[in-house]
């Protein structure tokens, strides 16, 4: 019997392994993602705290005081503004990232219905000329039986 052969084997395979790579693209697009978001939160606490202290500055007589705290808190909203564009911009490139996953992954399932579908065919195709060939053994034996019994019966007379 003939073995079944996937003539886009290569193909599969090329797509399973890109399908792999882009997974580990994503997952550290994911880690990075993580990471500025634990620091826009970090931020977002140290512009709390900023704000704070200058509130606490405002009472006192000290316009130095109150200046550097003024300016600070001016430079952590600057921060978290910052941050908060890299936290969507690492968003973006997760979603972009996850798309492409998704992608591949259709395209390697696609491939691999076709190569089931191939597989399944080739197994009718096999069945099929081993019933040919079944039928043909019957048919050869019935014929044998038929003309033995004929020359049994016409030998007798």
């Amino acid at each position: 019997m003939r073995r079944f052969v996937f003539s886009l084997q290569p193909v599969l395979n090329y797509r399973r392994i890109r399908e792999e790579a882009l997974l580990t693209e994503l997952a550290v697009l994911q880690a990075d993602y993580q990471r500025r978001k634990g620091e826009l939160s970090r931020l977002v606490a140290l512009r709390d705290s900023a704000r704070v202290a200058l509130g606490s500055k405002l009472s006192s007589a000290d316009p130095d005081g109150i200046r550097l705290a003024y300016a600070y808190l001016v430079d952590k909203c600057r921060e978290v503004a910052s941050q908060r564009v890299a936290v969507e911009q690492a968003k973006k490139a997760v979603d972009d990232k996850t798309a492409q996953v998704l992608e591949a992954s259709k395209d390697r399932k696609a491939l691999e219905r076709l190569r089931d579908y191939k597989k399944n065919e080739h197994s009718r195709l096999l069945a099929l000329e081993e019933q040919k060939l079944l039928d043909e053994i019957a048919s050869t034996r019935h014929a044998r039986s038929c003309s033995q019994a004929v020359m049994l019966s016409g030998g007798a007379r």
